[in-house]
Formats: C-alpha cells, structure tokens, sequence
C-alpha cells in the first residue's frame, strides 16, 4: 500500500505514528511538536486551518515514495529517541547527576 500519512493532533500521538513507521502530516501551531518532527525530519509541517497547503503536503508525499520511505525511517528513530521510556530515563539521569551534585 501507499502507507498513507496519519494526520497528528496531539503531540503525544506523535511517538505513536513515527514509531509505527508512518510520515507524519502535521498540522499545528508551531511549538514542541512541530520542532521536533522538523529537527527529526520524520514528517511535514503545515499551518494549521491551511487546506490548501494540507492538500498540497498530501499530493506531494502520495506522489513521492522515496520521501514517504525517509520520513517513515527518520520516524522509527524519532520515536525511540522520544518515546516515554526514554524521556524517563534521561530525567532520571539528570535528577541523579543533580543529587550527587548537591550531597
């Protein structure tokens, strides 16, 4: 199939798509999310309330495989860099290095 792209809403659905390796088309106000599948690369970012530019985002990846391909694998590390576990453990290290630190 086309692996069609999901469209992303809520920024904690992001892991889950990237992580399923889908592109994300992405149509937020700027902010976390919409830095972090940019800094990643794993999906496209539209204004929000753009159909227009929500129509072209879709054509482009439809007629692009090859793009759709990088998205999808840019996505599946995205998604173990930022899943819950991982974001866990680096407070974890932080909150340890900080009370070593203060004792």
């Amino acid at each position: 199939g086309m692996g069609i792209p999901i469209l992303m809403s809520l920024p904690e659905g992001e892991a889950t798509g990237s992580g399923m390796g889908i592109p994300i088309l992405m149509s937020l106000p700027e902010g976390e999310a919409t830095g972090i599948v940019r800094t990643m690369d794993c999906g496209v970012c539209v204004p929000p309330e753009n159909p227009a530019a929500m129509a072209a985002a879709i054509k482009s990846l439809a007629d692009s495989p090859e793009e759709r391909q990088q998205l999808a694998e840019a996505g599946r590390a995205a998604a173990s860099m930022y899943s819950r576990d991982s974001l866990a453990a680096s407070m974890l290290d932080v909150l340890a290095s900080q009370y070593r630190h203060a004792h």
